[in-house]
């Protein structure tokens, strides 16, 4: 079986809208970039809020930016590729456990909430679609590297760093903070395209 070439380009879409989507809204991003394997495995890294078993905490504005940036990946990854959000299920696991925290599943609350970020998360990716493109653009013109982390089961990978996002980010009139305070943990697969986001 070969990897499929339009499948992983939609990838690097899917990793790029992660990124300038939480720089967009402030959330800080990591020193460890983007990455992208041939299969379309891919992680991005920023500070995303994990969910951590609270219940009904209301809104919560890290939540709902994190939910926004994580629903951005596959949304720009659609724009290129027809994904369904089963291709993004981590993803999408990593929504409704957040959305659960703040509201009682399954309730009016919740899927208000949910229709309102991912709105959110449609109107923010177009508004920054060149500089998501750039930012794509560029991890796909990047050769293949050693792979490490566990990320991805390829022994190589196409590498985005952070100061090269940073500099397309400026470019584009985003300015961005860098979490430098203590080292990133190791890559951890978490779906957002068909992959690791």
């Amino acid at each position: 079986m070969e990897p499929n070439e339009g499948y992983a380009r939609s990838v690097a879409y899917h990793e790029a809208a992660h990124i300038v989507i939480a720089a967009v809204q402030g959330i800080p991003l990591t020193d460890r970039g983007i990455y992208l394997d041939r299969w379309g495995n891919g992680i991005a890294h920023y500070l995303d809020r994990k969910p951590d078993g609270s219940v009904n905490v209301g809104a919560s504005p890290e939540r709902e930016k994190t939910i926004i940036a994580t629903a951005g990946g596959w949304i720009a990854q659609s724009r290129i590729r027809p994904c369904t959000q089963s291709g993004a299920y981590l993803d999408i696991g990593q929504i409704n456990a957040l959305l659960t925290e703040m509201y009682p599943d399954g309730s009016q609350s919740w899927w208000a909430a949910r229709e309102r970020l991912l709105k959110e998360a449609e109107r923010l990716v177009e508004l920054h679609w060149a500089v998501i493109e750039a930012v794509a653009l560029a991890l796909l013109a990047k050769p293949d590297i050693p792979c490490e982390g566990g990320w991805s089961p390829e022994s190589a990978a196409k590498h985005l760093s952070t100061e090269e996002i940073l500099e397309l980010l400026r470019q584009a009139g985003v300015s961005v903070r860098i979490d430098r305070r203590q080292p990133s943990p190791p890559p951890e697969p978490k779906e957002g395209s068909g992959a690791a986001t």
